[in-house]
């Protein structure tokens, strides 16, 4: 696996689709995935509007349920890296943001918004199906 510095200089402001494991709460909008590797602040604010207008309607709804939860997402977006001190999300805690331009799938796994090894279970295996189904 790529070192996230090679990989930031590889992706640095392109336009990069994703599959990675999204956990949303209040004050969270967390990007992640399964195996090692820097989490991103997942973001829509700067392209709102074009997000809701080529996302599939499903994931839309899913993406503004103020509920949250734990999603499998694939999304089409910018990622950007930390530019300077100041870094991304709550409390400036994260050093990439992935602004979101299009949500093709938001798959709810849980309610919850823990982190993968305190899921049930059968959440665990329906997050590995699915990540390892797109990877």
């Amino acid at each position: 696996m790529k070192e996230a510095a090679e990989l930031e200089d590889c992706l640095q402001g392109k336009v990069v689709r994703i599959y990675g494991i999204y956990s949303a709460a209040f004050e969270g909008s967390v990007l992640g995935n399964l195996k090692e590797g820097p989490d991103a602040w997942m973001s829509g604010e700067q392209f709102y509007s074009v997000a809701e207008r080529c996302s599939s309607p499903a994931a839309l709804r899913e993406w503004k349920n103020p509920k949250g939860g734990t999603f499998g997402v694939v999304a089409l977006g910018i990622l950007r890296g930390r530019d300077g001190f100041l870094g991304f999300g709550h409390m400036n805690a994260f050093d990439y943001e992935f602004q979101v331009l299009c949500l093709d799938e938001m798959k709810r796994f849980s309610d919850s918004t823990v982190i993968f090894e305190s899921q049930t279970a059968d959440v665990q295996k329906a997050m590995t199906s699915w990540y390892n189904k797109h990877h």
